[in-house]
């Protein structure tokens, strides 16, 4: 993995950091505000990600996570600035449309039921997309300036700053990572989601 990469997926700071610890490797997307009416897809199966603050909740989080919020802001780059050290490939896109099937995740991710459940049902017309995804540690992260062209409501950004992707390491080992993806799509891969779609 030598070449360089511009596209980055916006998400909360502490969904991010859920990633960087392995405490999971799973995203759940419908799609930000002005996406349309198609929703959420999947631009690039390769992408940095892309830390956020606004909107962030602990009431969203299980109790044991909820205190990552306040560690999070303390945490963040200066006033300006956006810090990019999380890079992850896209090795399965599912389209979920039983809560039952989220519901059977609730051991490998951060979220509350409830919070699961909201985003479940917030557009009901639209399935929820669980992507799996390998996550790699930059082993020198990078402090971008944020420009007005990453505002917005929107899933994806292209970086103005080219990010190498030379040196980086697995934050789960092989083995760890197809435990896991094994679990996740013994239990999202059902009658009606039998087969993950493609990146478009």
């Amino acid at each position: 993995m030598s070449e360089s990469v511009r596209k980055a997926l916006k998400e909360w700071a502490v969904a991010v950091k859920a990633l960087e610890r392995g405490a999971q490797v799973i995203l759940l997307r419908k799609g930000g505000i002005v996406e349309g009416p198609g929703g959420f897809k999947v631009e690039s199966d390769r992408f940095f990600l892309f830390p956020t603050y606004f909107h962030q909740d602990a009431e969203v989080l299980k109790d044991e996570y909820r205190g990552w919020v306040e560690e999070v802001f303390h945490q963040r780059p200066p006033e300006g600035c956006v810090r990019i050290d999380l890079f992850a490939e896209v090795h399965d896109v599912v389209p979920v449309t039983k809560l039952s099937s989220i519901t059977a995740l609730s051991d490998i991710h951060i979220w509350s039921a409830s919070y699961i459940a909201d985003r479940f049902d917030w557009k009901p017309e639209s399935p929820l997309f669980v992507l799996v995804l390998r996550v790699f540690r930059l082993l020198s992260a990078s402090e971008i300036d944020l420009t007005p062209a990453y505002g917005g409501c929107t899933s994806w950004v292209d970086l103005e700053t080219e990010i190498a992707t030379t040196r980086m390491e697995p934050v789960l080992d092989e083995e760890a990572f197809i435990l896991k993806r094994n679990f996740i799509k013994n239990a999202l891969f059902t009658e009606d989601t039998k087969q993950s779609l493609p990146c478009t």
